[in-house]
C-alpha cells in the first residue's frame, strides 16, 4: 500500500488534529508529559503509541496519511505547512510529539527551513525529535540535502506504508 501523491489540491492553513479510537484526541495531562519506555522501564501500553506531526500542505495527502496511522494506533496532528509546523512544535510541552513527518516542498516555509528552524530552538526536544522527510524527490543530493538540514531520514512519495510501519516500530 502506498500513500498516493495528490495534484492541485490546497488545503486550508489550519492545523487538524486526529486520532484512533483507542486513543481518543484528548491531550495528555502534564504528568504523563515526556514519559516514554525509556524513563522508567515500563512500555507504552498500546493506546499511547507514537504523536507524529504530519507537515503537508496536500490536504488528500494529509487526510489519507493520518487516516492509515490512526487506524495503527498513532495519533496524528497535520501542519499545513513548515511555519505552521514550526509554530505547532514551538507551542507544544516539550517531547509532546515523538515524530515530524516533513513534506519537504510546502508554501510559506518549505520542509528544510522548517526542520533548521525547530532543529535551532532552545527546547530540550529540538536536537532528538525524529523528523522524516517526505519528497517525491529520489536524487542521492536531496537525500544529503535532508540529512544536512537535520533530517533523520528520508522517506520518497508515494509513501510505501509498509516501509513507514516499520521505521515507525522501531522509534
Amino acid at each position: 500500500l502506498s500513500l498516493p501523491v495528490a495534484a492541485g489540491l490546497s488545503g486550508n492553513e489550519n492545523a487538524v488534529s486526529a486520532s484512533s479510537a483507542e486513543s481518543p484526541a484528548v491531550p495528555a495531562s502534564d504528568e504523563n508529559a515526556g514519559q516514554d519506555s525509556g524513563q522508567d522501564g515500563a512500555a507504552k501500553p498500546k493506546e499511547s503509541k507514537l504523536h507524529i506531526l504530519v507537515a503537508e500542505d496536500i490536504e488528500l495527502n494529509a487526510e489519507i496519511l493520518v487516516e492509515i496511522l490512526c487506524e495503527q494506533g498513532f495519533r496524528a496532528d497535520v501542519a499545513r505547512n513548515g511555519q505552521i509546523a514550526l509554530d505547532m512544535i514551538k507551542a507544544s510541552r516539550p517531547f509532546e510529539y515523538d515524530l515530524i513527518l516533513m513534506d519537504c516542498q510546502m508554501p510559506v516555509m518549505n520542509g528544510y527551513e522548517a526542520t533548521k528552524a525547530i532543529r535551532a530552538l532552545d527546547r530540550p526536544d529540538a536536537k532528538s525529535i525524529k523528523i522524516f522527510a517526505c519528497t517525491a524527490n529520489i536524487f542521492d543530493e536531496d537525500r544529503q540535502n535532508a540529512l544536512d538540514c537535520g533530517m533523520n531520514d528520508f522517506l520518497t512519495k508515494p509513501i510505501d506504508i509498509a516501509v513507514l510501519l516499520d521505521l515507525l516500530s522501531m522509534i
